[in-house]
């Protein structure tokens, strides 16, 4: 699976035609390091980068969001040619991979934002991490309304002003009008921080699991000066090792006893620490290997908790951005402003199919009660209707449906285009609620 790092790489590519702002980006004149060394890093960037389990988290968040896919909805207005053209442009400018890394990026630095790029014909073409995030500054006026934003590449000298149409910009919560974000990493950065303090500690026990502590005497009276004496100390000092022997022409006696550190102690304390790192993001112990014993039902159970606690928020909010800053564009891009009567958003695909199956009897409900129409019956169910199957039909034209009230009945209903009225659909539905005697 691509990491945070090649998706941002990916997106970063600039497509033919494509005239971004942001030309200096930090990747484009990439140095290997022999080396680690996180001092002069942004905090919260450090610990996503040395910190396994905080990387780990916030990755399930991220593919678990985006891992169902989505699809175009469009209301109103029906119109096929636009709906095809949002799903092929939303392709092209690779949405699903700007939502795996506006998530991580907005968890990390409180916030984080893409440059709509278009090409000489004013069309949309590319979504231009800027990165790193904590370069770009939202513009708020004396009456905290945004005018735009400001983004200073590495090494420019002055920012590039946008407006703020010109911005895909995703937030962490936030306590002030000032648009910054709050980092979801910095709650646990003191957590963080004791953590390598015990597996320094841990490391150090594990020297003491096999190899005594020795105390040792050396016969210096031979020696002149004081000097001689420090450097004979030194020489022997620097010649232990654990388990190995130690040559020396002095004489010296040693007396050793075993120091059993409490490793499980530590261990214990580590996992302490873990717990909070999981508890702070949402991340049920299964999903990252901390559970001790796991089966099936125990997986399952975690998905579907992180799916209700976290997956299912993130995903409405990430819908509802996207369709304010985006969708919106494209719409006026496609119809040149006249576009009241239509609604476009995306639409998040069910996580199984018992999802689905739970979705269908509520929503056909809806349907048969005649408050919606047969196209948002769809968009609920998350179906596109010219994908839907056709189903055999029998003599009187009616589907052929099974002894069971199940998906399948349903789509079969739902492939004829119904037209009938709120009562016969629901005197259709008591039939087939009677023929599988109210088995769902």
């Amino acid at each position: 699976m691509p990491s945070f790092i090649d998706r941002i790489m990916t997106l970063a590519s600039p497509p033919v035609g494509a005239k971004p702002k942001a030309i200096k980006v930090p990747w484009s004149s990439a140095t290997t390091s022999t080396s680690i060394d996180y001092r002069g890093l942004n905090v919260f960037w450090a610990e996503y980068r040395r910190e396994s389990l905080v990387r780990q988290c916030l990755n399930i968040l991220a593919y678990f969001t985006v891992h169902t896919g989505f699809r175009v909805s469009v209301r109103g207005r029906r119109t096929s040619n636009f709906a095809k053209y949002v799903e092929q442009k939303l392709i092209d400018i690779n949405l699903s991979d700007a939502i795996y890394v506006g998530l991580i990026g907005k968890k990390i630095w409180g916030h984080f934002g893409f440059e709509i790029v278009r090409n000489a014909k004013k069309e949309i073409v590319q979504l231009l991490p800027l990165f790193p995030p904590e370069r770009l500054v939202p513009v708020i006026d004396k009456n905290n309304i945004l005018t735009g934003f400001e983004f200073t590449p590495t090494g420019a000298s002055s920012p590039i002003p946008y407006k703020p149409n010109e911005i895909l910009y995703f937030i962490e919560t936030s306590f002030d009008s000032g648009m910054g974000g709050l980092s979801a990493i910095e709650p646990i950065v003191n957590p963080c921080a004791l953590k390598r303090e015990l597996y320094d500690d841990l490391r150090e026990a594990a020297k003491r699991l096999w190899a005594p502590i020795g105390v040792f005497s050396m016969d210096t009276t031979a020696l002149k000066t004081a000097k001689e004496v420090e450097d004979a100390l030194i020489e022997f000092t620097d010649k232990m090792e654990p388990g190995k022997p130690v040559v020396t022409n002095q004489s010296v006696t040693g007396q050793f006893f075993n120091a059993m550190p409490d490793v499980e102690r530590i261990v214990r304390a580590i996992e302490k620490v873990d717990e909070e790192i999981m508890g702070n993001f949402g991340i049920p112990k299964a999903l990252v290997a901390r559970e001790r014993t796991m089966n099936r039902a125990t997986l399952e159970y975690s998905l579907q908790a992180l799916y209700q606690s976290q997956v299912e928020g993130l995903q409405q909010y990430m819908a509802r951005e996207i369709q304010l800053q985006l969708l919106n564009l494209l719409k006026d891009e496609y119809h040149d402003g006249n576009k009241d009567d239509i609604v476009v958003e995306i639409i998040w695909n069910p996580r199984t199919s018992l999802e689905l199956d739970r979705q269908f009897t509520p929503a056909f409900t809806l349907y048969a009660l005649g408050i919606i129409d047969v196209d948002y019956l769809y968009d609920l169910l998350s179906l596109d209707k010219n994908r839907m199957p056709e189903y055999l039909k029998n003599p009187t034209e009616e589907y052929a449906g099974g002894p069971r009230f199940d998906p399948d009945t349903m789509r079969a209903a739902l492939s004829q285009k119904m037209e009938k009225s709120a009562e016969e659909v629901k005197e259709h539905i008591s039939s087939i609620l009677a023929e599988s005697k109210g088995e769902f």
